[in-house]
């Protein structure tokens, strides 16, 4: 396997048992519950297209793959003996656009801070009861929140995944396209229209 050839595909980092950041990067989970299960390669990706790279070489390479948004899972499962994983902590953009209602958000964004950027807007979501959840985790769980009765799950908020395939495939899934992703990004079954809503001025 000649990792080097992963770090010229991608603009991110791959980092192996033997790099200096690699105890760093795996200890990162919640609850600091660690089990000593060590993937042989992890990828810190930065774009869209590093993950497309990262799967297509897991694919080349027999690798089997496991993904980490913001190692809040109770029992550390994205940690897995051997194979990669694919870290999304640099993934943490969000674009807002407050006359449409709608934002686009990359995995890693927090409910904390997705929150505080829809506020500058007088916009707010059903985010998650935990500050620090990030919104990958959070929405493919089925993002039910504090106020879900009212407003219901976050999922009904989500009109549109953006998703790699097992095959290396960037795509979209939404109410006309892969439908069946969609629906399983969105907890195989919630279907509804967009919840941002406009906070009432005071």
């Amino acid at each position: 396997m000649d990792n080097a050839r992963l770090k010229t595909r991608i603009a991110g980092k791959v980092i192996d048992r033997d790099h200096p950041d690699y105890q760093q990067v795996w200890k990162q989970n919640w609850n600091q519950l660690r089990p000593e299960r060590y993937p042989d390669l992890i990828v810190q990706v930065s774009s869209d297209h590093d993950v497309v790279e990262a799967v297509k070489y897991a694919r080349e390479n027999r690798l089997k793959v496991a993904v980490r948004g913001g190692g809040h899972a109770w029992c550390a499962t994205p940690l897995r003996k051997g194979g990669m994983l694919i870290d999304l902590s640099q993934l943490n953009e969000v674009k807002i656009d407050p006359v449409a209602h709608t934002a686009a958000i990359q995995p890693f964004i927090s409910n904390r801070d997705l929150m505080r950027k829809l506020q500058t807007h007088q916009l707010a979501f059903p985010v998650g009861h935990c500050p620090q959840v990030k919104a990958s985790g959070y929405l493919l769980s089925g993002g039910i929140a504090w106020n879900a009765n009212e407003w219901g799950e976050a999922t009904l908020s989500v009109t549109a995944v953006e998703m790699v395939t097992a095959e290396g495939r960037l795509v979209t899934a939404n109410a006309h396209q892969n439908q069946e992703l969609f629906w399983a990004a969105r907890g195989a079954g919630a279907a509804g229209r967009p919840r941002i809503r406009r906070i009432a001025s005071l």
